[in-house]
This record gives structure tokens, C-alpha cells and sequence, in this order.
């Protein structure tokens, strides 16, 4: 055994603490393997005793090396990897903790991140960062366009701390504190106080390090007003953190390296190449992508981070996060659902299906695509019928879906051809889970024959350090393949399942927002103001029908038209399967985007099926408002679904933007009145007039209405467009045309919303489509007398037309004036 060389390896993790002695083959020569105390004093809190933790991590390091038989002495190197962004404080001068480890799934600072992030400082650095972006194109600024904090990141729950800890902030000033997530703590003890010391990987994920200057955030920290005394030195991954207090183990042992759990995972996956995948699933699931020398700016939810810095060498990363996913394993044993975690696989599979049970894991949140703090995790579908069975199914399924939105995200943010994706993490032990994976993905999963690859990648590193191994080939050849997963057929079923759980998963979004449904001017965004009043005025207005606008009773129709505009055939698509939720296999639409839209003009997005484009779907993205009236839609495939069911047509069609396309109808109204100027009835009630315009592009008589442009609202939409199409010319004086101005504009001010929503428009594709909001400017006065109605350039023709049920107008404006006459009680 002379020959021999060892390494010991201590993994600090969320729920467990294990030590590793292995030998430069990585054969185990001893473990040992404690689980972590964690504490919830409070709902949503989750904490762990340091001096708690300390002594755990020296046990199970005097175990490992007592079974492994091997001495203190003779043991090469110790490599460190820990959970992340789990953080304490303490006093400088007696080692004491001021507080408990405030954990990475610690949700006490929901408040203060919702508050920093809807702020006017951080739109204006977001705005800022935009333009600057748009002129230098720079990474760093493009990341900063859509910075926002988080719970899971240490900055917003350190703030926290020095709002609610009176003691914290004079301790700073007079630097007395001492911070540090946990490496760092142990780094400290293992040192006898001597080392205040992290390293890169471990704080590029704080969110109080910029990876694109490669050191502290000063811009954050400033912006937080956190103390700069408090933090620790930063150190290469791999090389020297000192050693060991020889009385701890009987030798001092070098410290050679120290690395984050999820970068030592990457490192020990052998993940070196730009384009390497690795995906831990243990508590959390975390999806990797090496980057190479660059940090990755994404605006879809990824965090580039550093994965190593060993020398000259920087490597970073791209990652994924979902926080609940071995951890919604563990609940569930909790539960009684079952008695091992290793019976969920057979469970799952002794049934066909789940039975229409779904399971949300928003235990902690959501993380990407939903980015929800306050989503909760439910059971929806139970019936009597439901069995332990049919829940484990979807409590896997579960961790199956959030495996491939997150696939998706990086396959689609991250331009870099992916490679081998290799997993590994406990809940890897599951067949059905990661079948389930492949399948979802279409992509093989290569599973590593040592599923603890955060202790083998500490020891990777260490060894580096150390000279137990010289090079990256030598590590590369130890790695090996337990199995390789491959993807089978994608069956529709599979597919409808899939998308009625992200359905399901929208129930629960913002669920533990108190008051979410008041009004928050925070978060109000351009044109709210307005869309509040024109709301709180329609509540008591007559609603408008549906039956145009695709109401749940009965599907849209003229989105259905045989022949689209312009002579393109639409796929045929009966009543019974317009709901995405409907089982049509062989459902093909016709792929159609006009040739004016593929021109790429001002109006219309880039095609994201053939171009790199940032278009932040389900918010508003710039100045382009990309949210629906109907709630959150769905994104597959990277693009939007439209939310009313199949049209029978994918692509753009005639429509400028991916998904909803926001338009403004005015339903400008008058009393009829005889030559007398008595007002006209019929059947005992008053006729009422609007007007209207024919469009030039299909003939059909219809609202003066527009398309609302980026940067405008809703009220200066309607005017403009009622006076660029309808009103093009005054006939008075000027003084008369100033007192007319002003009452038009008094006559604007004062709209009621006749309907807000998804429009039955022929123009409508599965992937793009019409939305409205329709607001009736009623003239109680005589002012539109003195106004003759001329088309404009986008009308063929203008007129005051009588309102009653024998119109036909072009999409759902039927609908429009059919409720400005129930709002007057007009005649219909």
C-alpha cells in the first residue's frame, strides 16, 4: 500500500454531511455520513446551528478516516465543497455566532426582495443597463438589463439581517463581524481563526460578486449599504487554504481545495469542455453547462457563475435551478406515502398513469421559467379514486417536468452546441424518473457509476493541488458509466400530460402573496394607471359577450377560417379539438408568416425559430408589452401557444409579434336623432350610432382601431387611431378647432371598457394573436356634429352607422357595440 495516495473529501449538503478517504484510483477506503439539523423557528424559515454543523463535519471526518484505517498524517489533502449561499455572521474577536445560518431555501426575505425589485432603483439600473446594452452590446450589460434578486441568492437575506439585527451594523462599522457562507465558517474553524478565506465558485452565486469583473459587486453592496469590512478574502479554487489544526485529527492536513457543491459536481463529471452538461438532482435539481472563458448573460432565468478558477484559468458556467426536487422526495416519505424512497419507482410504475393527479413543486417557489417566489406546492386532480400510487407517479413526474423546462431553457438561452449530458445526485438511483427524463428531452443521459460526484470533485480538485494527479486525461479516464439512458418514442399522451401539468403549475403562482389581488402601485407598469380606472368603471358596466371572443362555452371561429388572408389553407380543425388539452395526434398546421412580417420591419419580432432573439414572454419586455389578458400562456418549444386552442395554422401569420399582439378599439357613439333633433326610438328605446370605418384589406366594415405601438398606452392609442382613421378633417375657425380639441380631449378622458381580452381574429395563428381592449367614448353632447367624419389612409371608407343585432362586422367588434348599447340601454 506504499504505493497509495490519499485524499479525504468532506461534502457539506443541504440535508446531509458525508467525508470521503480515497486513493488516487478513487477507490473509497473509508465514509462516514451524517444527516444535517435543520431548524424552522418560523413558517418559510430554515436555519442551521453553526457549532452544530462544525461539530457534525469534525465527527464525520474522524469516522471516515478511522474506517479507512488510513493516519492524519498520511493523508495527502483535504478538499472542501459545500451547499451554497447558506451564510452566517460572527464576532471577530470571539469566534461567535451573531445568528444561525440563514439557509439557501430560506424564504424570511420574500418581502424585502418583492420591494427591491419592483423599486424605482432597480428599474432605473435595469433601464440604464438596457440602453447602455443597446449601444456597447456588452455582456455584462445585458445581464444587468434583467438583474433581479432573489431569495436563494445570500445579498437580499444579508440585508436583511442588517435591517433586523440591531447589533449587526455597529459590529461592521467598528469591524468586529465576520461573514461568510459556509465554507467559509469552516475554512475559519478548521484554522483556529486564523483564515477568513472563500473561494470563487462559492461566492460568484452570493449575488454580491460580478463574474464579469471577477470580484465584489460594490454596486450591489453599495446599493444594499452592506458593510465592505465583513467579507472575506478570495482565493483560487484549487491551491492552499492552509491546513487543519494538527489537534483536531491527530496531523494537520493540507486544505488544497475549496469549491461549491454544484461546481465540484461539474468537476467531477469531467465536465471540462465548453458545451459539457451535467445535471445534479439531489435536494434541488441543478442543470450545469460549462461556458468556457466567458460568463453567459441570459435573461431567461440562468446565473452565470463561476465554476473554477485555478490560476490563470477561469471556467464558468451556466446554470439552472429548481429548489425542490430530492427534497419533495423526502416530504413525501414524511407524508406516508411511503416508507423508503426507493419504493417510489415500483409505485410509479405498478400504475398506467397518474389518473389525472398533478403535483406543483413549489415547495420553496418556482425557479425558472416561473422565477415565483411565492408560488406553494399542491396535490390538484384527487379524486376518491386517487391511490398512493397515482401520487407518487406525479410526485416524480413532477421533478420529470422541471428536468425538461429547464432542458429546454438552456437548450434555447445558451448559444453553445450542448454535449454529453451526465448526471448524477442520489435521486439518480430512480430507472422510472430518469427514463422519464430522456424521453421528455429526446436526449440520452449518461449516469455517472458514482453517483457522489460533489465529494469526488472536492477531491479532484484537492488532489490537482496536490500533485496526486498532473492531469485533467488522468481524471477523465476514472470517470465511468454506470448506464446510458435513451430517449423512446414521444407519445402525444406523454406530451398532453406534459402540458396540462404546466397548466396546472399556473394555479399556483403567487399564491403566497397577501393582498396580491389589491392594487400595489409598485407594481404598476406604463399605462396601468389607466387600465385600473377603465377596470373599476367596467365593473359596472353590462359585460360584453364572448361569443365572438372565444369564450370557454364555445370555441373561436373566424381564428378557424378555412383560408387564412391571402389565400393560405389552414389545417382543418373541428370544435372538438380546438383545446390543447384534446388528444390530436395527427394535428399538423399549416406554417405560415407573411412575407411583409419576415421583412423584419419596425412592428414585428425577429423569427426566434431561425434567430438568436431575448423576447421575455409573459412580461412586459422593453417597451413591448408581452403579457395576455388571459393570464399566463404557455411556451412550448420556445414558442408562445395561443391560449384559446388550435387554429389550424403555426407561425406569425400577418401578425408582427409572437403571442399576443395589443390592440386599441375606440367605440366612439352618439345618440340618432331626426332633423328636429329629437332623439330616434325604436321598440321604446333609443338608437344609438358609432362609428365606423371599411378596412382596405378585406372590405368588412369595423372599429376604428389600432394596433398598440411599443411605448404607447391604451388612451393614446384610441385617440390616435379614431383620428387617424375615422376624423381627418375639421371644417371651423381655429378658435372654434382649439374649444373642439378640448372637448374631444375631455370626451377621451372619460372611456368605459367594454371588454378587455382575446379577439376571435382571422388573423390569429397558434402561435400569434389578436387582443383588445374596446373602451366606448360616448357624445352626450353634440360635439362629433361639428366633425366630418374622412377616412384616413388605413380605411376605405367612414360613417356613422345605427347600432342593432343585424351587424356584421370584421372579427368580435360586434361584440364591442353590442355592449356599448346594453351599457346606454339602447335598442339592439
Amino acid at each position: 500500500m506504499s504505493d497509495l495516495k490519499y485524499v479525504l473529501s468532506l461534502d457539506v449538503g443541504t440535508t446531509g454531511i458525508r467525508a470521503v478517504v480515497l486513493d488516487q484510483h478513487t477507490k473509497v477506503h473509508g465514509s462516514s455520513y451524517v444527516k444535517t439539523i435543520p431548524i424552522y423557528p418560523h413558517p418559510g424559515w430554515i436555519e442551521m446551528d453553526p457549532e452544530i454543523l462544525w461539530s457534525q463535519c469534525k465527527q464525520v471526518i474522524t469516522d471516515a478516516i478511522k474506517a479507512s484505517k488510513v493516519p492524519a498524517a498520511q493523508i495527502s489533502c483535504l478538499g472542501i465543497t459545500t451547499q451554497r449561499n447558506s451564510f452566517t455572521n460572527w464576532n471577530r474577536d470571539t469566534g461567535k455566532p451573531l445568528h444561525n445560518f440563514i439557509t439557501w431555501q430560506d424564504l424570511r426575505a420574500a418581502k424585502l426582495c418583492r420591494e427591491w425589485n419592483s423599486s424605482f432603483s432597480m428599474k432605473s439600473v435595469t433601464t440604464g443597463a438596457k440602453l447602455a446594452h443597446t449601444f456597447t452590446r456588452a455582456s455584462r450589460m445585458k445581464a444587468a438589463s434583467s438583474f433581479t434578486f432573489t431569495t436563494v441568492q445570500v445579498s437580499i437575506r444579508l440585508a436583511w439581517i442588517f435591517q433586523n439585527i440591531p447589533e449587526a451594523l455597529p459590529m461592521a462599522k467598528a469591524g468586529k463581524l465576520m461573514f461568510g457562507t459556509v465554507d467559509t465558517w469552516l475554512l475559519y474553524k478548521f484554522s483556529a481563526g486564523a483564515l477568513h478565506a472563500t473561494d470563487y465558485s462559492n461566492m460568484s452565486s452570493t449575488g454580491l460578486f460580478d463574474p464579469f469583473q471577477m470580484g465584489w459587486n460594490d454596486f450591489v453592496i453599495n446599493m444594499l449599504s452592506i458593510p465592505r469590512s465583513i467579507f472575506p478574502e478570495i482565493r483560487d479554487t484549487s491551491g492552499t487554504f492552509g491546513s487543519t489544526e494538527a489537534s483536531l485529527f491527530g496531523a494537520p492536513i493540507p486544505i488544497t481545495a475549496v469549491v461549491a457543491d454544484q461546481q465540484s459536481a461539474l468537476f467531477g463529471e469531467c465536465c471540462f469542455k465548453r458545451g459539457d452538461v451535467k445535471v445534479t438532482i439531489g435536494t434541488g435539481m441543478m442543470m450545469d453547462i460549462n461556458t468556457g472563458s466567458k460568463p453567459h448573460a441570459s435573461d431567461k432565468g440562468l446565473y452565470p457563475l463561476v465554476a473554477w478558477k485555478i490560476g490563470d484559468e477561469v471556467v464558468f458556467l451556466a446554470e439552472a435551478v429548481a429548489s425542490s426536487a430530492g427534497s419533495m422526495i423526502e416530504w413525501g416519505q414524511r407524508f406516508g406515502l411511503y416508507q423508503e424512497p426507493g419504493q417510489t419507482q415500483a409505485m410509479a410504475e405498478s400504475v398506467p398513469d397518474s389518473d389525472g393527479v398533478y403535483l406543483v413543486p413549489g415547495f420553496n417557489g418556482l425557479q425558472a421559467p416561473y422565477n415565483d417566489p411565492n408560488a406553494r406546492a399542491a396535490f390538484m386532480g384527487l379524486t376518491f379514486g386517487s391511490t398512493k400510487e397515482h401520487c407518487v407517479r406525479a410526485l416524480l413526474e413532477a421533478i420529470a417536468y422541471q428536468f425538461k423546462q429547464l432542458f429546454d431553457i438552456l437548450k434555447t438561452d445558451v448559444p453553445i452546441r450542448l454535449n454529453s449530458v451526465r448526471m448524477d445526485g442520489g435521486v439518480c438511483r430512480n430507472a422510472f424518473l430518469l427514463q422519464l427524463c430522456s424521453t421528455l428531452t429526446q436526449t440520452p443521459l449518461d449516469i455517472a457509476e458514482t453517483l457522489d460526484m460533489t465529494a469526488l470533485g472536492s477531491a479532484f480538485l484537492a488532489g490537482l493541488a496536490a500533485g496526486i494527479w498532473t492531469s485533467r486525461d488522468e481524471l477523465s479516464a476514472l470517470r465511468k458509466s454506470q448506464r446510458v439512458f435513451q430517449p423512446q418514442p414521444l407519445s402525444q399522451a406523454v406530451r398532453d400530460t406534459f402540458r396540462f401539468w404546466e397548466r396546472t403549475v399556473q394555479r399556483c403562482l403567487s399564491f403566497d402573496l397577501k393582498g396580491s389581488y389589491f392594487h400595489d402601485p409598485a407594481n404598476d407598469k406604463p399605462g396601468a394607471a389607466l387600465d385600473r380606472q377603465e377596470s373599476l368603471r367596467s365593473m359596472h358596466a353590462p359585460k360584453a359577450s364572448t361569443s365572438g371572443a372565444a369564450s370557454a362555452s364555445k370555441p373561436h371561429t373566424k381564428a378557424r377560417e378555412e383560408t387564412y388572408q391571402g389565400g393560405v389553407k389552414r389545417a382543418a380543425v373541428s370544435d372538438s379539438v380546438v383545446s390543447w388539452s384534446a388528444d390530436f395526434p395527427n394535428y399538423s398546421p399549416t406554417d405560415y408568416t407573411a412575407p411583409v412580417v419576415l421583412s423584419k420591419p419596425a412592428w414585428a419580432d425577429v423569427d426566434v425559430r431561425t434567430e438568436k432573439a431575448d423576447l421575455k414572454f409573459n412580461a412586459v419586455d422593453g417597451a413591448v408589452d408581452r403579457t395576455s389578458f388571459e393570464g399566463t400562456y404557455q411556451i412550448v418549444d420556445g414558442l408562445p401557444r395561443n391560449p384559446k386552442g388550435r387554429t389550424g395554422l403555426a407561425g406569425r401569420g400577418l401578425l408582427g409579434r409572437w403571442g399576443p399582439n395589443h390592440a386599441a378599439d375606440p367605440v366612439v357613439t352618439r345618440w340618432q336623432r331626426d332633423e328636429s333633433g329629437k332623439q330616434i326610438l325604436v321598440d321604446g328605446k333609443p338608437v344609438l350610432e358609432f362609428v365606423a370605418i371599411k378596412r382596405k384589406d378585406n372590405g368588412q366594415w369595423a372599429i376604428p382601431g389600432g394596433m398598440v405601438e411599443p411605448g404607447d398606452t391604451v388612451s393614446a392609442t384610441l385617440k390616435k387611431e379614431f383620428g387617424e382613421e375615422a376624423m381627418n378633417s375639421v371644417e371651423a375657425s381655429e378658435e372654434r378647432k382649439k374649444e373642439l380639441e378640448t372637448q374631444i380631449d375631455q370626451l377621451f378622458g372619460n372611456g368605459v371598457t367594454v371588454f378587455k381580452g382575446y379577439v376571435d381574429d382571422p388573423r390569429n395563428t397558434d402561435n400569434a394573436w389578436m387582443e383588445t381592449v374596446a373602451v366606448n367614448f360616448h357624445d352626450d353632447t353634440t360635439v362629433f356634429e361639428a366633425f366630418k367624419l374622412q377616412a384616413g389612409d388605413d380605411a376605405g371608407a367612414v360613417k356613422w352607422v345605427a347600432i342593432d343585432q343585424s351587424l356584421a362586422l370584421y372579427a368580435s367588434h360586434v361584440d364591442f357595440v353590442q355592449a356599448a348599447a346594453k351599457l346606454h340601454n339602447a335598442h339592439w
